[in-house]
């Protein structure tokens, strides 16, 4: 603002000199000087922000236009006026002898506000793909967990050893899982039928592994439009949070409660996991990580496309996300 003032009252100032030592009075020239101050000002602004700001985007080019002319004409019938009546040398002027000037300021003020919107969005820009790039590199570093695949490997031992008739079909969600993660985590949106489909082979390991310990129920949608696409590890990362976070309690039953809905091509999710009440517990150094990179994740797609809500209440956690569904 402080800039934006001080850009007016140099330019005014510097048209103002041009009546200095040529026989004008310091009562006109002060009265020049902040009379056509509050003319470039005015006409500036209505132009940049009227004539260009609210007909241009509307695609109303002849408004436009029109506007900006009637404009022009005001601003320099305005200075030629201020002229003549605070001139005290008799001379006179006429609104034609502004035009060229006045049709160069609205030029050059109107090329610097392009330049600046277009650097405005180059720098947002390059700072989403920097956050991207670092959204990108977590979810990498956390696609194929350690933990997780050994603890499955160790339940198909077990299973392998009691022959179990399940074993090839876990191991086949296991493959699943491992090529989603490998060719579907890096893309922007993908098919949300492809993504309950991993969710629900994820799923299917962790019972494996908590066995009788767990009470979970979770229901996803019956019929998933195949137009419907969603961004990718986002509802993941909650299930994780969700199992990791249960696991810390000793000798309690573990219970993961929740459902997903798509309504009016938004979707809507709630997950809700027992949680230690009243304890403080470490987990490793990329805790909270997952929920931070999801929320900037979520935040790409703009305020009004997503909410996410979460909440701890008697020994549970729960997390609420409505976000908007892409379509394709």
């Amino acid at each position: 603002m402080f800039l934006h003032a001080f850009f007016w009252a140099v330019l005014a100032f510097s048209f103002s000199l041009g009546w200095v030592g040529a026989g004008y009075s310091w009562h006109y020239i002060l009265a020049n000087y902040f009379g056509t101050l509050a003319i470039y000002f005015i006409y500036i602004n209505t132009t940049l922000y009227f004539a260009y700001g609210f007909f241009v985007p509307r695609e109303k080019y002849l408004f436009s236009l029109l506007v900006f002319v009637l404009l022009l004409l005001c601003a320099t019938q305005a200075n030629a006026l201020l002229y003549n009546v605070s001139n005290d040398q008799g001379r006179t002027i006429s609104l034609q002898n502004f035009l060229p000037f006045y049709i160069f300021l609205a030029a050059f003020t109107l090329a610097l506000k392009i330049a600046r919107n277009a650097y405005l969005t180059l720098a947002s820009e390059i700072a989403q793909k920097q956050e991207l790039l670092n959204q990108k590199e977590y979810f990498l570093r956390s696609q194929i967990h350690p933990h997780f695949l050994f603890n499955t490997l160790n339940n198909f031992y077990g299973l392998a050893l009691e022959k179990s008739n399940e074993l090839p079909e876990l191991m086949i969600r296991l493959s699943n899982i491992l090529r989603h993660q490998i060719y579907n985590s890096e893309a922007s949106f993908i098919a949300l039928k492809t993504e309950v489909d991993y969710l629900k082979d994820y799923i299917a390991l962790e019972k494996i592994r908590y066995g009788e310990n767990l009470s979970f129920h979770f229901s996803f949608p019956e019929h998933i439009p195949s137009q419907l696409f969603v961004m990718p590890s986002v509802l993941i990362v909650l299930f994780e949070n969700a199992f990791k976070h249960s696991n810390t309690i000793a000798s309690q039953l573990i219970e993961i409660n929740g459902y997903m809905e798509v309504v009016d091509n938004d979707l809507v999710f709630f997950l809700e996991n027992t949680y230690p009440n009243n304890q403080r517990v470490v987990y490793d150094k990329y805790e909270g990580m997952g929920l931070k990179n999801v929320t900037s994740r979520l935040s790409l797609m703009g305020e009004d496309h997503y909410s996410l809500l979460t909440e701890t209440k008697n020994g549970k956690y729960s997390v609420s996300l409505r976000m908007k569904l892409k379509q394709q």
